[in-house]
């Protein structure tokens, strides 16, 4: 009796160890402890490897398409409210906590800088370093900002550095229009279907763009997605210069300079690419060129406020209101600049402000 209890024991043993789906030993049982550790971290990896989704875009309280309620519960009241212009929606600033809030019933963009201590759901924070970032963030897009979009372009993560570290973290959902049409909107027999797409097309461009030949240039714009030569045909001159040691953390960077009648334009690359460049400053100087509300050079400063009702007189010493600039930071890195002489625009500048 004894014996052919043993010898059940045997059977069920060499069963346990049998897949019951091809009569195999299933060897990788024998391995399930050494994958069950490894499995937390393969785990952590694939998600570092996935796309940019809405769940990235929250930082300590703060969460792309949150309440506005919850950043005010955990840092209290902001110390500025204004409105985000050119678009009209509500702007919160809480200088004290280095947060800045875009909203529009829920939050559509948010920036953070010193002193904020919050982290990213992928660990980075206010003082990480670069190395930190593209681990965190594998198909992050490098140059002087690292940048990364969702696979739909309607997520975006914004980190820019000094020194090699993190000093601003921007995070936003693209507020541009809708892809479908308005249920609301009937376009006429009678328009021209080439005045609607030429409509739809002003109302897509922002305060930084330029309109030329019926086509807009526009701020941060990537030459391999704009057509420069098909819109302003070949310049007058161009260069291209490499960045030194006094560019800082920026040296090694390609700056093209693209000279046109009446216009200047500045493009960068990034450090060891100086193939791929982006729009960095625009400068007009004549007047067949006008920006997406119909400004050019000769207007007049009455215009001028008319088109952009928010603008200020540039804080550089001037103070005569027809014989300064006038200047236009929505985004706070993004500027429009007027130089107005005798009351009338003589200079329109586009730039970005590298942090």
């Amino acid at each position: 009796m004894k014996g052919i209890m043993s010898l059940i024991a045997a059977v069920l043993l060499l069963t346990s160890c049998t897949n019951s789906t091809n009569g195999r030993v299933d060897t990788d049982n024998e391995a399930s402890p050494i994958a069950s550790t490894e499995a937390p971290s393969t785990s952590i990896e694939k998600s570092l490897q996935q796309n940019l989704s809405a769940t990235d875009l929250s930082i300590e309280g703060i969460r792309i398409g949150g309440s506005i309620d919850d950043v005010v519960k955990s840092y209290g009241q902001p110390s500025e409210k204004t409105v985000s212009h050119g678009l009209g929606t509500p702007y919160w600033i809480f200088k004290e906590q280095g947060i800045y809030i875009d909203f529009d019933g829920p939050i559509w963009q948010a920036t953070v800088t010193p002193p904020f201590k919050g982290k990213t759901p992928r660990g980075i924070s206010i003082g990480s370093s670069t190395e930190d970032v593209l681990k965190a963030y594998p198909d992050i897009t490098t140059g002087d900002s690292y940048i990364q979009k969702s696979a739909d372009g309607q997520y975006s993560i914004q980190f820019s550095f000094n020194n090699g570290m993190v000093t601003q973290i921007n995070m936003w959902q693209d507020k541009t229009l809708p892809t479908d049409k308005n249920p609301n909107e009937t376009i006429s027999e009678e328009t021209p279907k080439e005045v609607y797409e030429h409509n739809l097309e002003s109302n897509l461009t922002n305060n930084y763009s330029l309109t030329i030949n019926k086509k807009n240039i526009t701020l941060k714009d990537w030459d391999n997605t704009v057509d420069l030569q098909k819109i302003l045909g070949e310049p007058t001159s161009q260069n291209i210069e490499v960045l030194g040691n006094e560019a800082d953390t920026h040296k090694g960077s390609f700056i093209k300079t693209m000279n046109y009648d009446g216009l200047q334009i500045k493009l960068m690359s990034p450090k060891e690419n100086g193939k791929d460049f982006w729009i960095l400053e625009m400068v007009v100087t004549k007047k067949d060129y006008k920006t997406s509300k119909g400004i050019e050079i000769g207007d007049k400063l009455e215009k001028v406020k008319n088109s952009y009702p928010d603008i200020n007189i540039a804080l550089d010493g001037r103070t005569d209101p027809n014989n300064c600039a006038y200047v236009i930071n929505y985004e706070r890195v993004d500027y429009l600049q007027f130089e107005v002489k005798e009351g009338l625009v003589s200079e329109i500048k586009i730039f970005y402000l590298i942090p």
